[in-house]
């Protein structure tokens, strides 16, 4: 598992890591409360050189941090902090949103 890592928004830090096995990378926004929110991530090709970078071991997480913003600004704004835990829905970042499989 990759080491964690925190990002501050709206003046609260929430706790993230993403891994890869294979073609996506799998994000992970560790909630103490209400289970882990996990999103499979899909690349734009900025983000797939990251991507190489982490296979290569010369990247600590397999997402840029922003992109770890964007997602969650995106759960939160979409409300997943309170009902992913009670769902058996499956997210996708695509495109630079967050949506459902």
């Amino acid at each position: 598992m990759s080491k964690s890592k925190l990002v501050f928004i709206d003046n609260k830090n929430y706790e993230w890591y993403a891994t890869q096995n294979d073609e996506h990378p799998d994000f992970c926004l560790v909630s103490k409360e209400g289970g882990d929110i996990w999103v499979q991530v899909c690349l734009s090709d900025s983000e797939k050189a990251h991507s190489l970078q982490y296979l290569g071991g010369r990247a600590d997480q397999a997402i840029p941090d922003e992109t770890a913003k964007r997602i969650i600004e995106r759960i939160i704004y979409k409300g997943y902090l309170k009902t992913y835990k009670d769902s058996d829905v499956g997210l996708i970042f695509f495109d630079g949103d967050l949506i459902e499989n």
